[in-house]
């Protein structure tokens, strides 16, 4: 730290002669001028990334909206009861949701496309025409993004809790006591811990280390009369009237203000950051007792600033020359405990630097979950406009199923010129008369049914069931067939939706996780009304 060094070459030459008033305690009180200035600021190191937060926040509300326009018709339509409202039992008050929630989605579902000109940004495409594979992914990367966001939400609080630690810190350094560490806080307290008289401020147990203002006032004043001689003594600034009685409460408030505002003219406020206050401690200890006088308690082992050379040093009977802050007192009354413990403005300074700490490594934590976030949401877009365009849904691998599978195609071959026969078994009839015709499969039946297997059925009700889970006939072929090392399906009776409820077959064992995966997740959506 800059600061630090000049300090300390300040430290090395100055010249400790009797009787030279002007400076005697000039590195002195430029360190505690610096921690002043800092403390006072409140200005938490500002260490987060550029736009990561806005850009996760847009990220995270994108991927809302793509979920929602590609979630189911009664989602879509009206969203979900909230956690904290009442019963949609309460049919008013369920109207008036699903109000707010068509008023939000259609304020946003608006926008206009900024990178197709003419075209909206968002388009509806219902579930029910999404294949399984686009709708398990869209679930799953949605899953994903609601779990970051609850992460994210509670490193922000982390966070939020280590600042108001902070500034609880720095302003018990200041001023002493306890404070509370929420709100903004500039004007000076009406409290702050000072010793009753100067020579109970700067020495003694009652006074000295309780607070920054009172051993700053302490460094640059005097008991008697302070005046411009005794604030020459800190610094070559000036201001107007110092001449304040050192011997009361009032008139320590009035010092000690002046005496920080000539800090503000001094030192370019810096943010609070852990290196810097710990930069300062160790000027201030490494300047602790630099001064060695031959008559001082522990010849003035623990004295900031120069003092005279009498047992109690700071003693403030001369207007310019004695004036320091005497800790011995208050550290061997301490006795085994550190320095930050016995003076009690380091010791908050020291919970401010472990604070400042934590909340740095939260912040790179919470930057980690916003990076998720933003991958996450560039591959939610791109699956949603998959999604949108029906063209690449069909050229898409996972839709092979709706194509007419051979089986059925060799079934209705097989009722040429049997028209009865050929609609019986779910095929298309085309013929002059009963009896003189073809029999050819019913695209949009296989389709229907191929589609329905796909996402947790066994075909439509009548319809012969030849593909997917539905084609095995009896429970040993059934239980089989897997995918991969999971079982695939399952020998049951029907449930929700399932054709023939009652009749155990065999029938697609996911049906249950898939529909309790959309459950899940609907009832974790319940809190979006409007972004």
């Amino acid at each position: 730290m800059q600061w630090i060094a000049a300090a300390l070459l300040v430290i090395s030459v100055r010249q400790h002669a009797e009787g030279a008033a002007e400076n005697t305690n000039g590195a002195e009180f430029n360190i505690l001028c610096k921690l002043v200035s800092m403390l006072d600021s409140e200005k938490i190191e500002d260490v987060k990334a550029a736009e990561i937060e806005t850009d996760a926040q847009s990220a995270w509300t994108e991927i809302q909206h793509i979920y929602i326009m590609t979630e189911n018709d009664t989602y879509y339509s009206e969203g979900s009861k909230g956690p904290d409202e009442d019963s949609d039992s309460d049919g008013k008050k369920r109207n008036e949701r699903i109000q707010k929630w068509k008023e939000a989605r259609e304020t946003w579902a608006k926008a206009d496309d900024p990178d197709q000109k003419g075209k909206k940004k968002y388009t509806r495409v219902s579930r029910l025409k999404l294949p399984q594979a686009v709708a398990a992914k869209l679930d799953s990367l949605y899953t994903q993004a609601l779990k970051i966001d609850e992460k994210t939400t509670q490193k922000a609080q982390a966070i939020s809790a280590e600042e108001t630690k902070i500034r609880a810190a720095v302003r018990a350094a200041l001023y002493g006591k306890t404070r509370q560490g929420t709100g903004t806080s500039f004007a000076l307290p009406d409290d702050i811990d000072y010793g009753t008289d100067y020579a109970a401020a700067c020495a003694g147990t009652a006074g000295p280390g309780k607070s920054l203002a009172n051993d700053l006032m302490c460094l640059c004043s005097a008991g008697g009369q302070t005046g411009a001689a005794s604030l020459k003594q800190c610094t070559t600034l000036t201001t107007s009237s110092f001449t304040d009685d050192g011997d009361s409460k009032s008139a320590f408030d009035a010092i000690y203000g002046k005496l920080k505002d000539l800090c503000r003219k001094q030192e370019r406020t810096q943010e609070l950051t852990p290196e810097g206050l710990t930069a300062g401690v160790a000027a201030f200890t490494s300047r602790l007792g630099a001064t060695a006088h031959d008559t001082a308690t522990d010849r003035g082992a623990y004295t900031f600033g120069r003092g005279s050379n009498t047992a109690a040093q700071c003693t403030g009977q001369s207007v310019d020359t004695t004036s320091c802050v005497n800790y011995n007192a208050v550290i061997t009354a301490s006795s085994g405990t550190t320095i930050t413990a016995a003076i009690k403005w380091l010791g908050q300074i020291s919970i401010a630097i472990t604070s400042l700490e934590t909340r740095r490594k939260l912040v790179r934590e919470k930057e980690a979950q916003e990076a998720r976030m933003i991958s996450l949401h560039d591959s939610m877009q791109q699956l949603y406009e998959e999604a949108k365009n029906p063209q690449q849904l069909t050229a898409n691998p996972d839709r092979k199923q709706q194509q007419t599978p051979p089986q059925k195609l060799k079934e209705c071959e097989k009722y040429h010129n049997k028209s009865k026969e050929c609609t019986d078994n779910g095929c298309k009839w085309k013929g002059t008369d009963e009896k003189t015709g073809t029999c050819e499969v019913d695209e949009s039946k296989v389709t229907t049914q191929t589609n329905t297997g796909g996402t947790g059925g066994d075909g439509a009700p009548g319809a012969a069931a030849t593909t997917g889970c539905a084609k095995h006939k009896n429970q040993p072929d059934c239980e089989k067939e897997k995918i991969g090392e999971k079982q695939n399906c399952a020998w049951r009776k029907g449930k929700d939706n399932e054709p023939d409820q009652d009749k155990e077959m065999c029938r697609n064992g996911s049906f249950l996780v898939n529909n309790k995966l959309v459950l899940s997740i609907d009832a974790a959506f319940v809190s979006l009304v409007a972004f």
